[in-house]
């Protein structure tokens, strides 16, 4: 990912909807703009509670849509003599992104997945997190 150009998205966790128009203080504090009413005309920004923080990888699915922290891949994966098609969360941990399996069966890294494709994520479909999702082909 080119380090210039870092991009977060928001889970707004209040009104259950994807949010890219907040500002991220650089000590972490979130901000959103303030709803404009008629004694305060200017946008102004307030502190945003409900905000859950997602990063993006740098990285695109097959569709060229951008891949961020929570999304859920369907994607092929290839490990030496073993192949499958699965689903996997994508996870910021320690410094680095990883994509664990959903059926639990554990994680791979970016270069061993082929041709991901975003089936959603944890917060507007988490449903897809229960059990396995290996019946999509």
């Amino acid at each position: 990912m080119d380090a210039s150009r870092f991009k977060f998205r928001a889970w707004n966790k209040k009104h259950k909807f994807m949010d890219d128009d907040f500002f991220l203080h650089a000590d972490g504090r979130i901000f959103d703009r303030a709803a404009i009413t008629f004694d305060t005309p200017h946008t102004e920004i307030e502190p945003a509670e409900d905000f859950i923080i997602m990063q993006f990888t740098g990285l695109h699915d097959k569709n060229g849509k951008e891949i961020y922290e929570g999304d859920i891949l369907h994607c092929g994966w290839d490990v030496g003599p073993t192949f499958g098609h699965q689903s996997f969360n994508v996870i910021f941990e320690e410094g680095e992104f990883r994509y664990d399996a959903v059926d639990g069966s554990g994680w791979m890294r970016w270069e061993d997945l082929f041709e991901p494709e975003i089936i959603g994520n944890i917060y507007k479909k988490p449903e897809l997190l229960e059990g396995s999702c290996n019946s999509k082909s």
